[in-house]
């Protein structure tokens, strides 16, 4: 959520999403949704459970968050 701000920060983007995929932790998906809102306001989401692909590969526990801001 720190790189998230610090991505975001001055960057206006015509996109309002934030998802947020998880590998068999759904309460810490939760506080991570929690504190964009907190942070940020962000009020729409799309929340996943991660693939057997890509599962298989980073286990349980592994979170991400997606959203646009500015380039790497």
């Amino acid at each position: 959520v720190d790189l998230m701000e610090e991505k975001t920060k001055d960057y206006d983007s015509p996109f309002d999403i934030v998802m947020i995929g998880h590998s068999d932790c759904e309460e810490d998906a939760l506080l991570v949704k929690e504190e964009v809102q907190k942070r940020f306001g962000r009020t729409n989401f799309m929340m996943s459970n991660i693939g057997p692909t890509i599962g298989a590969h980073v286990g349980p526990g592994t979170l991400t968050l997606f959203f646009l801001g500015k380039q790497r």
